[in-house]
């Protein structure tokens, strides 16, 4: 909860998506629990809230965001809004095997990081396990557009034939 807390309050002040730029397709392999090919099929935007420990409070109180606080609640909970991404697994080279449906919860951009899904539109997806192991992907990572993956694709094919595929 607190790591979650932590990224909330570094994101209040942050003015754009700031990682480095993404690795190279050996070294996001590596890194990934999960490379694969899907198809979006679903995305809804989901609100709801979560309670909040004295300690998490407290830092919001420093921060001095009460945006987010849910009026009158006790124990304090915060009202959070994601998008939840439905997925279709075509092709897959680490991770959930071909025809297997996921979920992927990310946020709306301006700043977070969040990686820019559309209904429909097929991608390459480096993923990793959240805190509560759930599969999710941001713009710091390879994941792009299907129809820009032709490179990674070949190298990951190209990692396969080498036996580096686990």
């Amino acid at each position: 909860m607190l790591g979650f807390l932590t990224a909330v309050a570094a994101a209040k002040d942050a003015r754009s998506c700031t990682c480095g730029g993404p690795p190279g397709v050996a070294t996001a392999f590596e890194t990934s629990d999960a490379v694969f090919v899907a198809k979006v099929v679903r995305i809804a935007t989901i609100r709801d809230t979560i309670t909040l420990d004295s300690s998490a409070v407290a830092l919001f109180h420093r921060l001095g965001d009460h945006r987010a606080f849910v009026p009158n609640s006790d124990p304090p909970r915060l009202s959070r809004m994601y998008r939840r991404v439905t997925l279709k697994i075509a092709r897959a080279w680490k991770g959930p095997r071909r025809g297997t449906t996921l979920f992927m919860n990310t946020g709306f951009g301006g700043g977070d990081c969040s990686f820019p899904f559309w209904n429909k539109k097929r991608y390459l997806i480096y993923a990793t396990k959240g805190p509560h192991g759930q599969l999710g992907t941001s713009l710091c990572t390879r994941s792009r557009w299907y129809s820009q993956a032709t490179s990674d694709i070949h190298a990951l094919d190209s990692l396969r034939t080498r036996g580096t595929h686990s």
